[in-house]
């Protein structure tokens, strides 16, 4: 831009200017034009002398219209040295820009290919891992021995067995109850008969009362009471 603003102001732009040899020629031009005016002052127009400096004030004009147009020309090339190596470097963004465009959509191509692979590597070791299961299992020595049903667990405990104890307890209950009733019986008799009172007592039995027909008898269960 700032080479193109140069380039814009032609033989009158700053740098055309200052130019060390247009400003050495304009100081020349500006010397030999006040000694012009000094021999036009003093001298006739025709005179040699004054006809010199007018013809080198002429050539100074001259020599100062080339090197301005000489400077302007190479502040021109300079602009489109610049606006060249500006379009250069345009073309290099673009085409880094393009560049970083596809490496963005080769980097989500990649991203998508690498879980593909995660996905692959996890399912082979899953096959491999399978694999040296059934490996091992192949080459461990078959028996003959072959799974008949599968046990299930019982619904009651096997310790204790409640049943077996409450029979077991009824059983030995009823025995020791019949046989402490036996042992009472036969520690302490109770007199039921006639005999039985004899045997007791050890004297015969001299008589008996019935109370079949009262009113005791009724109350008794129609026992006979000695």
């Amino acid at each position: 831009a700032d080479a193109g603003a140069r380039a814009g102001g032609g033989s009158t732009g700053l740098d055309v200017q200052t130019a060390g040899v247009v400003q050495g020629l304009r100081a020349q031009i500006s010397a030999k034009t006040a000694e012009v005016a000094q021999l036009s002052a003093d001298l006739g127009p025709n005179h040699p002398q004054r006809q010199a400096a007018e013809a080198e004030l002429s050539a100074l004009r001259r020599r100062l219209a080339v090197e301005t147009g000489t400077s302007a020309n190479a502040v021109r090339v300079a602009s489109g040295t610049a606006s060249s190596k500006e379009s250069q470097m345009r073309a290099l963004l673009n085409q880094q820009r393009g560049k970083m465009l596809s490496l963005a959509g080769d980097r989500a191509e990649l991203d998508v290919l690498q879980r593909d692979v995660d996905s692959a590597r996890a399912a082979y070791d899953t096959v491999t891992q399978r694999l040296g299961t059934m490996r091992l299992q192949s080459e461990a020595p078959s028996t003959n021995v072959v799974q008949l049903d599968v046990a299930q667990p019982p619904m009651f405990p096997s310790s204790p067995n409640v049943p077996m104890r409450l029979a077991l307890g009824l059983v030995l209950g009823g025995m020791l109850a019949a046989g402490t009733a036996l042992a009472l019986e036969l520690w302490r008799p109770r007199v039921r008969t006639s005999s039985g009172a004899a045997t007791a007592m050890g004297v015969p039995v001299l008589g008996s009362v019935s109370f079949s027909q009262s009113r005791v008898a009724s109350l008794l269960g129609g026992r006979q009471t000695s």
